[in-house]
């Protein structure tokens, strides 16, 4: 019933605010249940949710790694080691507004091989301290790691905003996927960091805006 109304609120929720509504009009006012109206219309907007549902498709080649979200590329680096996901490898750092969460992809064809919760203080998405320093303890928020046929692990990072919620992947160790199949969702977004293999030649530019499971992230060289 929840895709019903493409929220991130439970039908619960739904149901309550409308017998609330409802006993409000009846005993008090008319104009309070056009009132609640005005909020549930606004607050469907405000938590709305879109699954990004696989479809097979031939077009959608292997040997590339296409967005796992919506969002802005805000920083691009390379050479990286990191503590969870391995060595030598690039980082791209996506920035997603509230306004643009609309589910997250898997990048490429891939085996979930770990899922690692670290708490700790959330960051703003658009005042992340930068460079993130490794070797030590590993920043908080989820990270996703996963690991391809082809070209060895890929890694998510995904960190809380404080103005945002955590986000809920519905795979776990040992699931496997195809590539931009729908993994999970961002309430109200947040920061992700990107890792795959040095390999692959990155085809984003800092600034650019991408789309989940559509936007070309990187490709193999030996395909290019």
């Amino acid at each position: 019933m929840n895709r019903f109304y493409r929220t991130y609120l439970p039908f619960r929720f739904h149901v309550w605010f409308w017998v609330i509504a409802l006993f409000l009009m009846i005993f008090l006012s008319g104009a309070f249940f056009f009132l609640f109206f005005i909020i549930h219309v606004a607050l469907i907007l405000i938590f709305r949710k879109f699954n990004h549902f696989f479809k097979e498709d031939k077009g959608k080649r292997d040997e590339v790694l296409f967005s796992p979200v919506n969002g802005t590329v805000t920083s691009i680096r390379k050479n990286i080691n990191h503590d969870v996901f391995g060595s030598s490898l690039s980082e791209i750092r996506i920035v997603i507004p509230w306004w643009k969460e609309f589910g997250i992809n898997l990048p490429k064809t891939a085996e979930v091989k770990d899922l690692i919760y670290k708490a700790g203080k959330p960051n703003f998405r658009y005042r992340w301290p930068k460079p993130i320093s490794f070797g030590g303890e590993i920043p908080p928020g989820y990270y996703l790691q996963l690991e391809t046929i082809q070209d060895g692990t890929l890694g998510l990072h995904f960190t809380n905003c404080p103005l945002g919620m955590s986000p809920h992947i519905y795979v776990m160790p040992g699931d496997r996927g195809k590539n931009v199949a729908n993994i999970g969702y961002f309430p109200f977004g947040g920061t992700l960091h990107f890792y795959f293999p040095e390999n692959f030649e990155i085809l984003v530019q800092e600034g650019q805006s991408v789309e989940s499971g559509e936007t070309l992230i990187a490709g193999t060289i030996e395909n290019r």
